[in-house]
């Protein structure tokens, strides 16, 4: 390439060398120079290429040695000769094999194309819209007079330029087509038409990747259609002839809008000024009528102007210029997206960014629906978006992201779909009041069995000041003098449940107990205290509440390992063998299972898993340890288990089915807003439904699904908490798994589709498959959520886990779940 200056005069020289490379490289790809080199498949002297096709061997050879600088061709060059043309050989690098006709990448037509006469004179009219703004039509209409380009196309005598524009958009669709179709899920539509789809290569990759979707159908004008059906990119993709249709007619007239579940428009939008685009998207929506539709909008987008965008801006600048020259068109920012799509629909813009080569696409995804239920079919239909507010709670949450998907017949009376829905709702809420008569009763009895502290005949409860129940964890997470928190008590419950079934059979009988350790008066620490048994650390809990001021100490022999939990400042430094854990707060109550803590802090498996164990403790006269107990950690899970049932059986809201939490949460980011207190939480549905799920299955007691068939009701919405619809979802699972009802299949079936539409908005817009935390950054106009590490990891285990729900009963859905879990892994290998 000609040598780049970025200073001075040189800066400019480069312009205009640049342009004298680009247009050598077009006469190149409009002669089929490359096609003649593959037909040889050797090196050739520019006589013998001229020889064949009549043509001036010098001026060949000149502009061979030209594009050899574009690093097209390579010369081979023999000895000094005042006749180069008849010596100099030539053949084609790996860059000018794109430049043959049959090459995939149909790199040739985009060239012939872009560096045609047609858009070089008419770029030369620049000067007069610049002066003269569309008044007298754009710099094309100053070349073939006053006609649309793609009037032009449609005649006859322009059949060439006309094909070389089609087969370029294909070569657009080449390059960029493929990191779309990894990112959007399109199996979940049945019907697709890409409207202004050109041959329909986008479109035929489309139905390659995704068998589920019934049909597409390539929609253009008349013309491209023609051409279309030669081509048959379908065809060569193997699709099935009964899967796609290619229909001719106009965007602007939705007579002519085939009906669909999604559009797909791909640099439609950018071909033309806003009034016109304003008319595709009405002509679009007319022709929705009843169905529920998802439009993709795919362009380039001028971004925010930052170092980091700088790149992706200039190329975008440049396309803009010439949208402007070739249509009297734009390349918009998403602020301009965002203020068309309004000027048919209310709602807010959904969009998210992918980064592909040198640009960035934007999937602008509205739904089509009308503002309300009751008005005449000219002005009813909406371009929708989801709604903002959205139920924390799992059947709300389900309820919302699906039925905002819904295109509601325009009419004056009420929606059919609109009057199943309510009809739906008002039976769930006889059936919840129902079981909310009877549950009143039931539930005592419930309270009464789960509330025996002799349970498990070695216990009794063990209160301290901070906690009302035996081994119901206090969250300190929004309050520091502690709370109960719902989540965290059913997942406290599922931790021990599992640690049953993998402890199974490895019980410990025994178990050993200190009423008080104290330390001695005259050296503040006691002395060692011994157990004669060696224990099982794979099976052993530890269980202890220990007073301000204290370090409790265990010695393990044949592991040569001290653990020293304390609540007080201490001057021993940690060695490879002595490992502390601080504990805050005091008196302090803790359960600890003893094997996690000692590999954890070593950082080491164990070699020993069996040891004797000496204890002591140290500090002042008041310091000490009360209710110490070393033992059985499967009695422990047990009893852990049964406490954190007992406690969502107690606490549960009888007349929402919530488990409300009592603390004060902002609203995502917004520090002036706030969750409504109580507010409940779909994670913490969800998992309470899991554990109660659970209860059942060792008691077989059909009441104790009974609080779980209440509507998972929440006062609170609009943050769309992708972890929440996840547990939520995996906990109505579980129930209709274990007790089957319609309502909550519904609900099940609600979800599915509901993620269907939004797991592409979890998509990270800067950081290449990350995942978000929420949606806060479009419902709430604030900062983009992203999930933290842990989070991210959340949600690839929970798609994972729902992957393998659906993969014996819906392979389709647990393709969804793969598709996602792929995506969010790549993002940490």
């Amino acid at each position: 390439m000609a040598e780049q200056h970025t200073t001075g005069f040189g800066k400019y020289m480069s312009f205009i060398t640049n342009r004298l490379l680009e247009n050598t490289v077009w006469t190149f790809a409009e002669l089929g120079i490359a096609d003649l080199f593959a037909a040889v498949d050797k090196p050739q002297t520019a006589e013998e290429l001229a020889k064949k096709q009549g043509w001036n061997s010098e001026y060949l050879y000149r502009l061979l040695r030209t594009v050899t600088d574009a690093d097209i061709v390579r010369e081979i060059k023999s000895d000094q000769t005042i006749e180069p043309e008849k010596t100099n050989r030539f053949e084609l690098t790996e860059h000018g094999r794109l430049l043959t006709s049959d090459h995939p990448s149909k790199t040739r037509y985009l060239l012939c194309w872009e560096l045609s006469p047609l858009v070089k004179t008419a770029s030369n009219y620049l000067p007069n819209l610049i002066r003269d703004g569309p008044s007298k039509g754009t710099g094309v209409q100053y070349v073939i007079g006053n006609q649309s380009t793609f009037d032009f196309f449609q005649k006859k005598e322009n059949k060439k330029i006309a094909s070389d524009f089609n087969e370029a958009m294909t070569c657009i669709s080449k390059n960029y087509s493929q990191p779309l179709i990894n990112t959007i899920d399109f199996g979940r539509f049945n019907k697709i038409v890409d409207i202004g789809g050109s041959l329909g290569l986008l479109l035929s990759q489309i139905l390659k990747k995704y068998t589920t979707i019934q049909q597409g159908i390539c929609f253009d004008l008349p013309s491209v259609i023609q051409q279309a059906k030669l081509v048959n990119e379908f065809d060569k993709q193997n699709i099935s002839k009964d899967r796609y249709q290619f229909i001719s007619g106009d965007m602007f007239d939705a007579t002519t809008i085939p009906q669909a579940n999604a559009y797909i428009m791909k640099n439609i939008i950018h071909d033309w000024n806003d009034q016109r685009a304003i008319d595709i998207f009405k002509a679009i929506r007319k022709a929705a009528k009843e169905q529920q539709v998802t439009l993709f909008l795919i362009e380039f987008v001028i971004l925010p102007e930052n170092e980091q965008n700088k790149r992706i801006n200039n190329i975008a600048h440049s396309i803009d210029m010439h949208m402007m020259v070739m249509l009297g068109a734009k390349e918009r920012t998403q602020y301009q997206y965002e203020y068309l799509l309004k000027q048919v629909s209310n709602h807010d813009l959904l969009y998210s960014q992918e980064p592909t080569v040198n640009t960035i696409k934007i999937h602008i995804n509205p739904f089509f629906k009308p503002r309300s239920s009751h008005h005449t079919s000219e002005s009813s239909t909406e371009i929708e978006q989801p709604q903002h507010n959205l139920s924390v709670s799992s059947q709300s949450q389900s309820r919302s992201l699906s039925s905002n998907r819904q295109v509601i017949t325009s009419t004056n009376k009420e929606s059919k779909t609109v009057i199943q829905k309510k009809q739906l709702k008002s039976k769930h809420r006889r059936a919840s009041i129902d079981r909310s008569e009877k549950k009143k009763d039931k539930l005592k009895r419930l309270y009464k069995e789960y509330s025996d502290e002799n349970l498990c005949e070695h216990w009794k409860p063990l209160r301290t000041q901070q906690c009302s129940e035996l081994y119901i964890p206090v969250s300190s997470q929004w309050q520091p003098d502690g709370h109960l928190y719902p989540i965290q008590i059913a997942q406290y419950g599922l931790s021990h449940w599992s640690r049953l079934e993998l402890n199974s059979k490895n019980q410990q009988n025994k178990i050993y107990k200190f009423e008080r350790i104290q330390p001695k008066e005259n050296n503040h620490c006691s002395s060692w205290h011994t157990i004669k048994d060696e224990i099982f650390l794979s099976n052993t809990y530890i269980h202890f509440t220990i007073s301000s001021n204290s370090s409790l100490h265990f010695h393990f022999f044949n592991n040569n390992i001290e653990l020293i939990y304390l609540t007080k400042t201490i001057h021993d430094l940690e060695t490879l063998t002595k490992r502390i854990i601080p504990l805050k707060g005091s008196p302090r109550q803790v359960n600890r299972y003893m094997l996690i803590d000692i590999e954890k802090l070593m950082r080491k498996t164990l070699v020993f898993r069996r040891d004797f164990i000496k204890i002591q403790i140290c500090g002042d006269t008041q310091s000490g340890v009360d209710q110490l107990i070393i033992g059985n950690q499967t009695l422990y899970d047990q009893q852990a288990f049964y406490s954190a049932t007992r406690w969502l059986l107690n606490n549960q809201d009888l007349q929402t089915g919530c488990w409300f939490i009592h603390v004060q949460r902002n609203y995502g980011h917004h520090t002036h807003y706030h969750l409504r207190n109580p507010w409940c939480s779909a994670m913490a549905q969800g998992q309470a439904a899991s554990l109660l799920v659970r209860l059942y299955s060792l008691t077989n007691n059909k009441e104790h699904l009974l609080a779980i068939q209440y509507p998972l009701e929440s006062a609170t919405k609009g943050l769309f908490v992708l972890n929440g619809c996840l547990y939520a979802l995996i906990g109505i699972i579980d129930a209709n798994t274990i007790d089957y009802q319609p309502y909550l299949s519904e609900l099940i079936n609600q979800i599915i589709i509901s993620l269907q539409h939004m797991l592409p908005y979890y998509i990270h817009p800067n950081i290449s498959n990350w995942s978000l935390y929420d949606l806060s950054h479009i419902t709430m106009k604030s900062k983009i959520n992203s999930a933290s590490y842990s989070y991210h990891l959340v949600h690839i285990t929970l798609l994972q886990c729902l992957r393998q729900i659906f993969k014996k009963t819906n392979d389709s859905i647990s393709q969804l779940f793969d598709f996602y879990v792929q995506r969010f892994t790549s993002a940490i290998l």
